[in-house]
This record gives C-alpha cells, structure tokens and sequence, in this order.
C-alpha cells in the first residue's frame, strides 16, 4: 500500500512484518470465493516465507501433491524402523501394511470433503524465497524432490 493506504491503518499493522521459515499455507477461502484482494495485497507487501528447497511443509496444501507425498513419508518412515520394527507395524496394519492403509486413508469419502477438498484452496500471500546450493522453481514439487530431513 502507499503511504495514504498505510496512513489509513490501525497503528500496530503500519509496521507489521512477517519473516517465516517453511510455514504452509494459512490462507483459504470458501468454494466460490476468492480471498480477498486487499489482504493479499498487505500480506504480500510485509511478508516473506524462506522455503529449503525440498520442504513438503511449505507446499501445504494445494501446492503439495497428498497422494505422492503419503508414498514417500511411508517410505521414509520405514526407511527409519529396524527390520523388526517393519514387520511389526506391516503386520499390525494389515494385508499390504502401512502403504496401504495410508492410500486408503486419502481414499476415504470423509477424507476427501474435509481435507483434500478445502485443502486445494489454500494459497500462499507471502512472497516466497527458496533457499539452496542453485535456483529451483518453487512448483511443482516431485516426488523425487521431497526432502524431511
């Protein structure tokens, strides 16, 4: 905003600023609705979000792909468990263990009208800097690219 838009706010949000590391996404709006222009106007203006290049976290919601993502933190979670430890929770998950169960989980109806639906209508307001050895585009984000560590 110019200084007669800033002059015209409330005291506390004339010097209001935002510096995040990896924050997701916070800003959504109803289907059929847009957020409004003039607040994502004054959050782009006064905030940016510093992004490590294979961060799932800032990508939440509608810019991180839940199904690619779920295989991949299945993946990475076994990846941490002893063999016996694998086993165990395979077994106790069931037929086709714990990949399994975390794709049906995403399946559900009720999961699909309370997160992935209003989840795909999160943006982000702040601007966006990534952080890394070379320049990456901040989308998409593969598979290949997520990184939790």
């Amino acid at each position: 905003q110019g200084s007669a838009g800033a002059a015209s706010l409330h005291p506390l949000l004339r010097g209001a600023r935002a510096v995040v590391f990896g924050a997701p996404m916070v800003f959504g709006a109803a289907p059929g609705a847009d957020v409004r222009q003039d607040l994502a106007d004054f959050v782009r203006a006064r905030s940016v979000n510093y992004v490590h290049a294979g961060d799932p976290a800032p990508r939440l919601w509608s810019e991180l792909n839940l199904d690619s993502f779920t295989r991949y933190f299945v993946e990475w979670l076994q990846g941490q468990m002893s063999s016996f430890s694998r086993r165990l929770t395979d077994y106790a998950a069931g037929t086709g263990g714990l990949a399994k169960r975390a794709h049906e989980l995403l399946q559900r109806p009720d999961i699909e009208t309370h997160l992935l639906k209003p989840a795909a209508r999160y943006v982000h307001l702040s601007r966006i800097r990534m952080l890394g050895a070379e320049f990456r585009p901040w989308r998409p984000l593969t598979q290949d690219s997520i990184r939790i560590e």
